[in-house]
């Protein structure tokens, strides 16, 4: 048997430093073998303690799991002779979600704010269905692409779970994101990520956190009472519910990552997202949801002569889902 040729490593030249902090330094690079550029991540583990060292380490590993369109990429990683580990990403051209909504002059429609969430959703159920708590869901930790993806990023703090029950109880995370049972030393699991959704979202309509404090003391204590200013009236009531499920300030009584994609405003830019396949693997149910939705309106209208708005927009919804079950078949190329 031929034995196949390795190939040979990836030769990175840095363009410019992206950021750095307490874990280390991000560098832009450009890839040696097609010019395409990546972000590598540079992170000292020499001079750390065992435990910090290896929860470094898992950050790779748990990067390299997914596969996911909503998710940045890992590449590779490895050490260097200088005790630096270097972890390597897909580069995303468009900044981070913070910096855009920073950058805003105006609130988002609900239409714009619904695109942006159900990507952000679609990563968290990856994460979730994998047993893993991202724990530091922010703005600063989504990536923007120029073609308008939205991917989720920085896994330095996830933990993984062995059971969907197991609970942690390190209070780590962003002080504006980090949900009640955090801040009051509570065990913690998934629903503390959809605390974090929830504030997220708030941050999507208002274009700032809900929760905030002349000090980490004051902060603390709005967020365990969920003290927070509703959501300009312009959105409809249904976006403001779905914050307030979020919000709630009893973790058992948030939502899952898979109820918050079966509501009813997430419909339409989920079938914008989600492709054939994953769509008859994960979100089937919404074919019927869907469907009775449609002839729920069509009975409300029978006595009119003509489809109401709300029907068109069902009509529409059944006939993409028909699309994404039933995908056409690409056309045969005629004989010459």
């Amino acid at each position: 048997m031929e034995k196949e040729e390795s190939k040979a490593p990836e030769v990175y030249k840095k363009k410019k430093l992206l950021g750095e902090g307490a874990s280390g330094k991000a560098y832009l690079v450009q890839c040696g073998s097609d010019k395409s550029k990546a972000v590598v991540k540079q992170i000292n583990v020499e001079d750390m303690a065992d435990k910090d060292r290896e929860k470094t380490l898992k950050e790779s590993q748990y990067m390299a799991l997914f596969k996911h369109p909503n998710i940045v990429r890992f590449r590779e990683n490895y050490m260097t002779k200088k005790g630096n580990l270097c972890i390597v990403m897909d580069y995303c051209d468009d900044g981070d979600l913070y910096k855009y909504l920073e950058s805003l002059d105006t609130k988002l429609k609900e239409e714009d704010i619904l695109n942006l969430f159900v990507q952000i959703c679609l990563a968290l159920k990856e994460i979730h269905d994998e047993r893993i708590i991202h724990r530091d869901l922010k703005s600063m930790n989504i990536f923007l692409t120029k073609r308008g993806i939205l991917k989720l990023g920085d896994f330095g703090i996830a933990k993984l779970f062995s059971t969907m029950t197991v609970e942690a109880r390190t209070r780590i995370g962003s002080p504006c994101y980090l949900s009640p049972e955090i801040v009051s030393d509570q065990p913690y699991k998934q629903s503390s990520d959809i605390w974090s959704l929830g504030v997220l979202l708030y941050e999507l309509c208002c274009l700032t956190p809900p929760f905030a404090g002349s000090n980490f003391n004051d902060l603390c204590e709005n967020i365990k009472i969920g003290k927070y200013e509703d959501i300009p009236v312009f959105y409809s009531e249904e976006l403001g519910q779905l914050i307030k499920a979020m919000l709630n300030v009893d973790p058992n009584m948030r939502p899952t990552i898979n109820d918050i994609l079966q509501h009813p405003l997430l419909v339409p830019p989920l079938l914008e997202h989600v492709k054939s396949d994953i769509f008859k693997k994960e979100f089937i149910y919404l074919s019927k949801f869907v469907k009775a939705k449609s002839e729920d309106t069509k009975e409300e209208a029978s006595s009119k002569k003509s489809l109401t708005r709300e029907q068109l927009r069902y009509k529409e919804y059944v006939n993409k889902i028909e699309e994404l079950i039933n995908p056409p078949e690409e056309c045969k190329p005629s004989k010459s």
